[in-house]
């Protein structure tokens, strides 16, 4: 995090009116898919220079779990649509631990109901020129990928994928 914004601000540096040199950091935001009640609502580094003088540099987190789909829409958050359906993993790792089939079978309706809700709602945001065609295909793409990697890994069903 720290040095990917710093690899960004060097890219940004200028020299100011005084001929001191400034570095430009993006603002950041690291984001947490999977709920856990420990993580903060920051994350902070302690850069302490040679002389022992010391900055707090501090970015803000994303919990994904607290967005919907709707919510990512509103604040054009498009390319973390398709996440949406990593949000069964979780329910789904636990089913499957607990051997539970018929859980398991209502999470795969889950999945589909959702992936075919994503993709619809992917397909409007192009339409409407929210998106670009190209966009509109990675999130598709997205889309089947996480399915398949949920099916893969948790449902084994073969018609799932279809």
């Amino acid at each position: 995090m720290f040095e990917y914004g710093f690899r960004k601000g060097k890219e940004n540096a200028d020299y100011g009116g005084d001929n001191i040199k400034r570095l430009y950091f993006p603002k950041q935001k690291v984001i947490f898919f999977e709920e856990n009640k420990n993580i903060e609502d920051s994350l902070k580094l302690m850069i302490v220079f040679g002389d022992e003088k010391e900055f707090l540099y501090e970015v803000d987190v994303m919990k994904y779990w607290e967005y919907n789909d709707k919510d990512l829409i509103e604040k054009k958050m498009y390319p973390l649509i398709p996440l949406q359906l990593f949000n069964l993993r979780k329910k789904l790792n636990y089913a499957k631990k607990k051997n539970d089939i018929n859980k398991i079978k209502e999470l795969s309706i889950v999945a589909r109901n959702l992936a075919e809700k994503l993709a619809i709602e992917s397909k409007e945001l192009f339409d409407q020129d929210e998106i670009l065609g190209e966009d509109f295909h990675s999130m598709l793409l997205a889309i089947q990928n996480l399915i398949e990697y949920l099916n893969r890994n948790y449902i084994d069903d073969e018609n799932l994928e279809k």
